[in-house]
């Protein structure tokens, strides 16, 4: 044999049963066309999905639906059943990971909303990372976790782990302790990351619940807003009234931009600043 056709032989073999992280390299699809989009519709959601989400969405992603009959839960954060349903979810990232190895796919609640094209920003944010997830404001001022309901992933070895250490974590919390859900899971594995899964946060323009304001009326929404995620609330009813609060605020603060007139959202936050700022001065001077 000679030696050339013997090296190519080498190679094929080394790259048939190199680990798959190592003999693909994930490709960034240029266009939301050619890119996967995963969610899951059970019986509580259906309305969400219909009205608001499909309704909304302007990128034309090819969507994969998963459809589950929930078992006993209502579709309520963390009733009974929350887990087991929850479960389902993380299933259906493991398999998308692996459908889609090499490349990268869009995960999505339904129960959001959305007012500019995602693809645009998420291709861009991809290039650094492994995934790119919303935001969730985990309580203090200062600190951010992740939002499982919203995220672009690569399809590698790092997210298969991860979220695989996500489903381990969830059936063993169940037996021990009760019901918990894929977000405080994921957000607890990442603690220790041991997959070393690269993570990044999108912007609060991906808006979720408490992204900025906890209170129905004092919700403020960002100029730039891409999505809005009404999660942060028990109920559906309350979903369904936080999705509503943020699309008229957005209606309004359009119809402001388009008079060319301030957004009063914005003027209002301004003066409240500086009233907050003055009276921490005049507490000094005392």
């Amino acid at each position: 044999m000679k030696p050339k056709r013997y090296f190519v032989m080498i190679v094929a073999v080394a790259i048939l049963f190199a680990p798959r992280n190592i003999a693909a390299k994930c490709i960034i699809q240029k266009d939301a066309s050619d890119v996967r989009m995963y969610v899951m519709i059970t019986p509580s959601h259906k309305l969400f999905f219909d009205e608001w989400f499909k309704q909304t969405l302007k990128d034309d992603y090819e969507f994969v639906i998963t459809h589950h009959d929930q078992g006993a839960s209502d579709g309520s954060f963390m009733h009974s059943g929350w887990t087991q349903a929850v479960l389902k979810k993380v299933d259906m990232i493991i398999r998308a990971i692996n459908e889609n190895w090499g490349k990268v796919f869009v995960y999505s609640d339904v129960d959001i909303q959305f007012f500019r094209p995602t693809w645009p920003i998420l291709s861009e944010g991809m290039r650094s990372c492994d995934m790119l997830i919303q935001r969730q404001r985990a309580g203090k001022k200062d600190e951010t976790c992740g939002c499982t309901g919203f995220f672009a992933c690569k399809g590698n070895e790092r997210a298969l782990k991860t979220w695989e250490a996500v489903r381990a974590f969830m059936i063993d919390h169940l037996e021990k302790y009760g019901e918990v859900g894929d977000q405080v899971s994921f957000n607890t594995v990442m603690q220790d990351n041991p997959a070393q899964l690269r993570l990044e946060l999108l912007p609060a323009t991906f808006m979720a619940g408490d992204t900025l304001r906890k209170s129905f009326q004092k919700i403020f929404v960002p100029e730039e807003i891409v999505l809005h995620h009404a999660n942060f609330v028990v109920g559906l009813p309350k979903k369904v009234r936080q999705l509503r609060c943020v699309r008229k605020k957005f209606n309004n603060m359009q119809q402001i931009t388009e008079s060319g007139l301030p957004s009063k959202q914005h003027k209002g936050r301004r003066f409240k600043r500086t009233l907050d700022v003055n009276r921490s001065a005049r507490t000094k001077n005392r």
